[in-house]
């Protein structure tokens, strides 16, 4: 990752250029299965059963609403959908250009303008909320220890609360951060969460399933650890996450199994490199070869 400099005092800053990177692709976009993770109801407008957590993640449009992409439409169909809908904020109210579909917070990473970017995001390798979670998947799985339900209970409530502050000191704490400003593209007024309202979630949605913690540590990786999060469904299956076939990709029309060897290992390092693949791949590109800890099946199409 490279980092963004200062031309004024010729210093960098990694985490304006890590918020550059998030908010540049598409990854920055809600997805359906974050949305359904952070319980958002069928008409994308949040209840008293919606994870706290959402309105520092993503941005809503201006009518509250957390909207995702529809992957089993065409590109040029989201795409209309979303001008059409910004049309209408604009009819409304001239200064509503704002997105339809959620997108990654303009406060806690994205910016509102052109190169712009949280300077206080930092990168990470482990958090508190993945050692709590996976210890809570340990505990319930019995993985190296007793199976034990209620140290399970224990970590995964840990764990959840952990996540929900995380990822609120983000918002709070961002070098774009403006009083009572909650959002510079859904127009809310900021209503911050207390750590009661945290925990309280934590506990309602316990459930002593693997789905139920395997979800909570793919959810708390999120955009800031995509690798890790995809370990999690790869591993366990959980949450279902839903993909369209690329008909414009023949080889690898559906998600990965795993990453090939990349070009640099076999154009440098070629005869090992080849055995390798001899010996690990079932199939010539690599990608539907399965790991022998992950499941065959780990998505699910439209």
């Amino acid at each position: 990752m490279g980092v963004t400099a200062d031309t004024h005092t010729d210093t960098f800053n990694y985490g304006k250029s890590v918020a550059q990177a998030l908010a540049g692709r598409f990854e920055g976009s809600g997805s359906q299965a974050m949305l359904d993770a952070m319980n958002v109801p069928a008409g994308g407008v949040p209840d008293e059963n919606t994870d706290p957590r959402l309105p520092a993640i993503y941005d809503c449009n201006p009518d509250g609403e957390y909207i995702a992409y529809n992957n089993a439409l065409t590109e040029s169909e989201i795409s209309n959908i979303s001008d059409q809908k910004r049309k209408e904020y604009i009819e409304r109210d001239a200064s509503l250009n704002a997105n339809y579909y959620c997108y990654i917070d303009s406060v806690a990473v994205a910016g509102y303008a052109t190169y712009q970017g949280n300077a206080n995001l930092h990168g990470i390798w482990i958090s508190a909320a993945e050692v709590a979670l996976s210890k809570a998947e340990a505990y319930l799985m019995g993985y190296g220890v007793a199976a034990n339900e209620a140290l399970a209970k224990e970590n995964f409530v840990k764990g959840v609360v952990f996540s929900e502050e995380y990822f609120w000191n983000l918002k709070l704490n961002s070098s774009l951060a403006k009083e009572g400003n909650d959002s510079y593209n859904g127009y809310r007024e900021l209503v911050v969460p207390t750590n009661d309202d945290f925990t309280a979630y934590a506990e309602k949605i316990w459930a002593n399933t693997q789905e139920c913690v395997a979800t909570q540590l793919w959810l708390n990786f999120c955009f800031m650890n995509e690798l890790e999060a995809w370990n999690v469904t790869r591993r366990t299956g959980f949450p279902n996450v839903k993909f369209a076939r690329d008909t414009q990709v023949s080889d690898y029309p559906t998600p990965p199994n795993r990453l090939p060897y990349p070009s640099d290992e076999l154009n440098f390092n070629r005869d090992n490199c080849q055995a390798a693949i001899a010996v690990n791949y079932k199939e010539t590109t690599g990608y539907y070869t399965n790991l022998f800890w992950a499941k065959e099946v780990y998505y699910s199409l439209y």
